[in-house]
């Protein structure tokens, strides 16, 4: 079988436009198929000179089966989110290695202090303020580093590290703190209140430094979508 010839620049963006069609709207997912489509077409056009490029094309589409390109972005969907929990698992952990784990003991120092100098009410109030106003910070932030519209991203589009970590904070302060911890305890038992504040700052910040880092690595494979 002859080498394959490489498919023109004006096939390439036929391909784009076909998985387009096809309802595949994340640039990411687009430049997996258009390299897999040209290479399925690559290699039947060299094993049958006489084939079209839109004829190897109908027939390499076909191999996907009735469902078309739907499972291939469900299965990379679920690749980026067992990606997310291992980012998030690891950013965990780096907060408790030297030296992060000592911005996490100032953290709950100061936590403890906070709630030894306030009532429990208005600790929890307070902390429940600067958590939200963490959280509406965090997406200010990240929103600007996004993406641009024009190129979605699969990879951040189902990324919920910084909204889980920036959640469960709030979700500490205001239900547990305040719906089940606060009127149910008394004595040394309170200090479970600052404790489980700390916990939600530890995995805000997490989420945060995961959501980082895939920004980061997203930024590197895909340069022209945060151009």
């Amino acid at each position: 079988m002859p080498n394959p010839l490489p498919l023109t620049d004006e096939q390439i963006d036929a391909l784009f436009e076909f998985v387009k069609k096809k309802y595949v709207d994340y640039y990411d997912v687009q430049l997996e198929l258009v390299d897999h489509l040209a290479s399925e077409i690559e290699q039947r056009q060299a094993a049958s000179p006489d084939i079209t490029f839109d004829a190897a094309l109908q027939r390499v589409y076909q191999g996907f089966g009735i469902f078309g390109f739907t499972e291939v972005i469900e299965e990379k969907a679920k690749a980026i989110n067992q990606m997310n929990r291992l980012l998030f698992w690891k950013a965990i952990k780096r907060l408790f290695v030297l030296p992060n784990v000592i911005g996490s003991l100032v953290l709950s120092l100061v936590l403890f202090i906070a709630f030894d100098q306030l009532t429990p009410s208005t600790f929890l109030a307070a902390n429940g303020v600067l958590a939200l106003l963490a959280a509406l910070l965090s997406v200010y932030y990240f929103f600007k580093k996004n993406p641009r519209k024009e190129y979605k991203l699969l990879g951040i589009q189902y990324n919920g590290v910084l909204h889980f970590g920036a959640t469960l904070n709030l979700y500490l302060t205001y239900y547990i703190g305040y719906v089940w911890l606060l009127p149910s305890l008394e004595g040394t038992w309170l200090l479970m209140i600052p404790f489980s504040c700390w916990l939600g700052w530890i995995n805000f910040t997490a989420g945060a430094v995961a959501y980082e880092k895939l920004l980061h690595e997203q930024r590197k494979l895909y340069p022209l979508a945060f151009a």
